[in-house]
């Protein structure tokens, strides 16, 4: 059996956009300071003794700094950056990107999207409870 281990890691970008899809303020240009919040899981390298290095994690969040998120995304709410972060990094469960001090938005995978990421040997063993 594999060891495994769940990893926690919170990062932040600034960025501007606009929100082409809605009526009202935000769909304007401006800007926002985001703070992002990643848990992931996975099997640990027996060689590197990691997960994912965090510095992988660190580098997709910085991706997005200082930049135009509608460059990245058609109309790049909250909703859609923490799923945009959640697709883009590897073994991720779980993004939570907070727009202000007072509001945030989570996306998690479900069940059935982890269970698409493993390859048939694993999903098999897993569906007949021999993880």
């Amino acid at each position: 059996m594999q060891n495994r281990a769940t990893l926690y890691y919170k990062g932040s970008f600034s960025a501007a956009h606009f929100l082409p899809n809605y009526e009202g303020p935000c769909h304007n240009l401006h800007g926002h300071s985001f703070e992002c919040e990643v848990w992931l899981s996975g099997p640990i390298n027996a060689e590197s003794g990691m997960v994912l290095d965090f510095r992988y994690i660190k580098n997709i969040i910085a991706s997005l700094d200082h930049g135009l998120l509608n460059e990245k995304l058609a109309n790049p709410t909250a909703e859609l950056v923490a799923w945009w972060l959640l697709h883009k990094i590897p073994l991720a469960d779980k993004v939570r990107v907070w727009e202000s001090d007072h509001s945030y938005a989570e996306v998690e995978k479900t069940y059935d999207d982890r269970l698409r990421e493993l390859s048939t040997p694993e999903r098999e063993r897993l569906l007949q409870g021999r993880w």
